[in-house]
């Protein structure tokens, strides 16, 4: 009986393994840290060669997320070199690739966004540079599967990428930096694939949980396109037909209905707007306690960037396992562009009550069995 009960426990035990393995499944395409570019073509396009290289910091001083990182660096205030870097060959193996990015726009242009939600505010505001871009195409005949711009940011951001559909494609990845302006410049970072088992909790979807959203204020409600004066600029919502977001003017909060953390960390994405007092009148997104409405987790001036982009959040929800929580957003700037939204709120990670129940079901199974003897 004994063998019996441990071979029961290193089953739990290797099935509890499966399951790790399965969040973490995926490839590093690449992560720079070997200190080459081995298997990249560089082209350059115009300016000091070469355009592309292997650097710890780029121009902002901004590391790596390893500590080295591909870079198109700029000449302050000089002639801009300008190229091209074509990934290694690789194939899409899960069904979401994610990479970080980081960037600055020259002199702006005039180039349409053609709906991509991937891409960067381009507007008078912004200066977004629309000759920096990364492209995602088939190697077979270069048709493009994807397509986005850099960030108008020195930090690092996130980029995620439904790969769903082309799955056992062999693909490449096309950097882009034709900026001709100083200080235009774009870096790259940590390209992987990943699978992602979610859990889906808000939808923002008018057929789903939208009806169940407690609004306050005057400011937000429920669109299609995160900035109504800009309503080509290609910021659908990530996710489905619809999102939650605040008005330019007017201020107020946003609550979700409740649910539950049934898995150990919560995604979604959100865009924004304005925070040009830096805290005094922010905008803010809240994960909160559904019975004492306590402060779980914050997004707030690091992460909504003002740059009316989608950008991936996530965080750590392992402490609060099981527990019934909300998403509450505010916005308590009613100046002229001052906004904040989200949609696709989903939890992914191994999913805690399903591997507790693993444990549960072996230690009925045996008891069971010894009752049979």
């Amino acid at each position: 009986m004994k063998t019996k009960t441990a071979l029961i426990l290193l089953t739990g035990v290797a099935m509890l393994a499966l399951l790790g393995a399965a969040a973490q499944a995926g490839m590093i395409v690449d992560n720079f840290e070997d200190g080459d570019l081995a298997g990249w073509t560089i082209t350059d396009i115009a300016g000091p060669t070469p355009s592309w290289n292997n650097h710890t910091t780029n121009p902002a001083g901004t590391a790596g997320q390893g500590g080295r990182q591909l870079v198109s660096y700029d000449t302050i205030n000089a002639n801009t070199p300008r190229g091209t870097a074509l990934s290694p060959a690789f194939t899409i193996d899960e069904n979401t690739l994610e990479f970080v990015m980081a960037g600055y726009g020259g002199t702006g242009s005039s180039n349409p966004q053609d709906g991509n939600i991937y891409s960067y505010a381009n507007d008078t505001n912004q200066f977004a540079d629309m000759n920096n871009t990364w492209i995602l195409r088939r190697t077979s005949d270069s048709k493009v599967l994807v397509q986005g711009t850099a960030p108008f940011t020195a930090g690092f951001q996130s980029y995620r990428v439904d790969t769903g559909d082309y799955l056992g494609v062999e693909v490449e990845l096309l950097l882009t930096d034709d900026s001709a302006g100083a200080f235009g410049w774009m870096a790259i970072d940590n390209i992987r694939t990943v699978g992602r088992d979610a859990t889906s909790v808000l939808t923002l979807e008018i057929g789903d949980d939208q009806p169940l959203w407690a609004l306050t204020g005057s400011t937000f409600h429920f669109d299609a396109v995160n900035i109504s004066q800009f309503p080509d600029d290609g910021h659908a919502p990530p996710e489905g037909g619809e999102f939650i977001r605040g008005a330019d003017s007017g201020t107020g909060t946003a609550r979700s209905p409740d649910f539950t953390i049934v898995r150990d960390t919560i995604e979604f994405w959100s865009a924004g707007f304005g925070l040009m007092d830096r805290g005094a009148n922010p905008q803010r997104i809240f994960l909160k306690d559904a019975g004492d409405d306590s402060v779980l987790l914050t997004w707030g001036d690091d992460e909504i960037l003002g740059d009316d982009n989608w950008v991936s959040q996530s965080g750590d929800v392992t402490a609060w396992l099981g527990q019934d929580v909300y998403v509450e957003l505010l916005d308590a700037e009613s100046g002229g562009t001052g906004w904040v939204g989200i949609d696709d709120v989903r939890l992914t990670g191994v999913p805690e009550p399903a591997t507790m129940g693993l444990f549960i079901a072996s230690g009925a199974w045996l008891l069971r069995r010894r009752r049979a003897r």
